[in-house]
């Protein structure tokens, strides 16, 4: 495979990898554009004492500066993305760190999302360790990872006016106190759009 320009990889005529930095600088041109897009939220447990993170390549749709980007191109693809989870308390040494002894796991996916997101369940942790390229997950520690496009499936443009998963970062956490704020996640998108209108 030859290693084209700005950490792509191509097979032929074919892009089928991106290796480069998910964060960059924007890239304006009149026929593609590359820029970083990004994302905040809470992780909190619900009232089953569970915590589900995650951040999927549909997800920069949702971003608040998707709707002044988006018209300006016909279609999009995502290049590569990176989930950072800050907890909001240390692991340890202090009144109330029992409520950071829950453990999980995290893992990027290619596909699909995991059939078990949304519905999390005390079997949903030991799925997401026996899924390929998981780390251990505790909510008293940073946690970063990074998903890449890897195929020719998810090298394909999309429209702008879709959202469609072809992978993703997703994490699981069980045995938390229910109902309670741990930490933040920061996802940042690196999204190429071409076809200017």
């Amino acid at each position: 495979m030859a290693k084209g320009k700005r950490g792509l990889k191509a097979s032929g005529t074919a892009l089928v990898q991106y290796r480069g930095p998910i964060s960059a600088k924007i890239q304006m041109g009149s026929e593609v554009s590359r820029t970083t897009l990004k994302s905040t939220g809470p992780c909190n447990s619900n009232s089953a004492q569970f915590v589900e993170v995650y951040a999927t390549t549909a997800g920069v749709t949702s971003n608040s500066e998707w709707s002044n980007i988006a018209p300006l191109w016909r279609e999009y693809r995502v290049l590569g993305l990176r989930l950072e989870y800050q907890p909001a308390y240390d692991s340890g040494g202090y009144t109330g760190s029992q409520r950071l002894q829950g453990l999980g796991a995290m893992a990027s996916y290619h596909g699909p999302a995991p059939a078990w997101q949304g519905a999390v369940t005390g079997s949903s942790t030991s799925n997401t360790w026996q899924m390929q390229g998981a780390r251990p997950f505790h909510m008293g520690k940073v946690l970063v990872m990074e998903w890449r496009m890897n195929d020719v499936e998810e090298a394909q443009f999309f429209p702008t006016s879709t959202s469609t998963v072809v992978g993703g970062i997703y994490g699981t956490i069980s045995g938390l106190t229910a109902s309670t704020y741990y930490g933040s996640s920061y996802i940042t998108w690196l999204v190429e759009f071409k076809g200017r209108v």
